[in-house]
């Protein structure tokens, strides 16, 4: 009988990087909402989600999907061509690099 995989644990500096990588996508979310004109509850109710979904994405708590960001730069009307290396450069990623 086969050993069951335990999941690799990750390390604090891969735990903590990500954790960055997120609140920056949250700020850049925050950044894009307030020009849109657009408050959390509104996009909250607009995406089907809770009361505090918005506050957990701007403030790095809450993971999103792909399909929650596409719809989210839908609601935000955030240009197609751009949007992507507007949020690879807030995260300070080199689009250059693989």
């Amino acid at each position: 009988m086969a050993a069951e995989k335990r999941p690799r644990k990750r390390t604090g500096e891969q735990i903590s990087g990500r954790a960055a990588d997120y609140q920056a996508i949250g700020a850049w979310l925050r950044e894009r909402r307030v020009d849109a004109h657009k408050g959390q509850l509104e996009l909250n109710r607009e995406m089907g989600k809770s009361n505090t979904f918005m506050y957990r994405v701007e403030a790095g708590r809450q993971r999103i999907d792909l399909l929650q960001f596409l719809e989210l730069a839908r609601l935000l009307q955030l240009d197609r061509k751009t949007t992507i290396t507007d949020l690879m450069q807030a995260l300070g990623w080199d689009e250059k690099t693989p």
